[in-house]
């Protein structure tokens, strides 16, 4: 089995740690070595995809319902 490295250091441990973007609201988990905090990947920590799917779910059964009542 293949280890994941550290492209820097070639370290074989990593941490996932939340940060918020400067000037922004917005919080990341950004994956990154557990010895020189190099980052090799980014990940959305509030998970807004699964947030825009559920509220186009809403939407749609509410759009359902008001064609409805209108019928």
């Amino acid at each position: 089995m293949a280890w994941s490295t550290c492209p820097k250091c070639n370290n074989h441990n990593f941490e996932v740690v939340e940060k918020s973007l400067a000037g922004t609201k917005l919080n990341l988990s950004f994956v990154q070595c557990l010895v020189c905090g190099t980052v090799v990947g980014v990940t959305d920590s509030n998970n807004f995809d699964n947030r825009l799917n559920e509220l186009e779910n809403k939407l749609s059964s509410l759009s359902a319902k008001m064609s409805s009542l209108r019928s």
